[in-house]
C-alpha cells in the first residue's frame, strides 16, 4: 500500500473540504474567485499538499538556504524539520 501525504500530515483537507469552508465564509469567497482559475487551482494544490511552494525560485530564499554561504543554516532548518540532527558534507 502506497502511503499518501495525508497519512504523514492528517492536517492535509480534501479539496471539498477547502472549498466548502471557502464558500461558507464570505470574505474568503471573495478573495478567492477574484484570483485566475489558475491561481486557484494552484492554492488548492498547495493545501491538499498535491504541490509544494516553490521557495528555491525566489532569490533572498535560495541565497539564505544555500549551504555553500552558511552550512549551518541549512543544517538547522533540516534538523528542526525532521526533528533530528541533520549535518551536511559538502565534500
Amino acid at each position: 500500500m502506497t502511503k499518501k501525504l495525508r497519512d504523514y500530515f492528517p492536517m492535509l483537507q480534501t479539496r471539498e473540504a477547502i472549498l466548502k469552508e471557502i464558500n461558507n465564509n464570505e470574505k474568503m469567497w471573495s478573495t478567492f474567485y477574484s484570483w485566475e482559475e489558475e491561481r486557484q487551482e494552484e492554492f488548492l494544490d498547495f493545501c491538499t499538499g498535491a504541490r509544494g511552494v516553490k521557495v528555491m525560485y525566489d532569490f533572498v530564499s535560495k541565497e539564505v538556504l544555500n549551504p555553500e554561504s552558511i552550512p549551518e543554516r541549512i543544517d538547522e532548518l533540516l534538523s528542526l524539520l525532521l526533528k533530528q540532527e541533520v549535518h551536511l558534507s559538502l565534500s
